[in-house]
C-alpha cells in the first residue's frame, strides 16, 4: 500500500473518498483508503467447477464441496489482508445474468 496519492488525482480531487481533496501528490493513500471498503471479486465458479470437475456445484457433491473451499480460501486471503494491512476488505460473488 505504498501508491501514491498523483497516480489517482482526478478521483482524489473530486472527494470520491472522504479527506481526498486535501491529499498531497506525494501522500500515501491508506489515509483515505482506510473509510473505504476494498473488494475483490468473483465470477464463473459453476463453470471453474466444470473445468476441474466435470460437473458444477449443483450437479454433484465433490465439486459443490471444491466451490466451497475455493470461496472458504478467498474469504480467508481477505480477513488475513484485513489484519496485515489494517483495511477494510470484502469478497463479492456476482452471477450471470440469464
Amino acid at each position: 500500500m505504498q501508491q501514491k496519492s498523483e497516480k489517482l488525482s482526478f478521483l482524489l480531487g473530486q472527494g470520491v473518498w472522504v479527506d481526498s481533496e486535501n491529499l498531497k501528490p506525494d501522500d500515501n493513500l491508506r489515509e483515505v483508503l482506510k473509510h473505504g471498503t476494498l473488494t475483490l471479486g468473483f465470477i464463473g465458479l459453476a463453470e471453474c467447477l466444470q473445468a476441474l470437475t466435470g460437473k458444477h456445484h449443483g450437479e454433484s457433491k465433490r465439486a459443490q464441496k471444491l466451490g466451497l473451499e475455493i470461496i472458504k480460501f478467498l474469504r480467508q486471503k481477505c480477513d488475513e489482508y484485513t489484519k496485515q494491512y489494517q483495511l477494510n476488505f470484502t469478497l463479492i460473488a456476482t452471477r450471470q445474468k440469464d
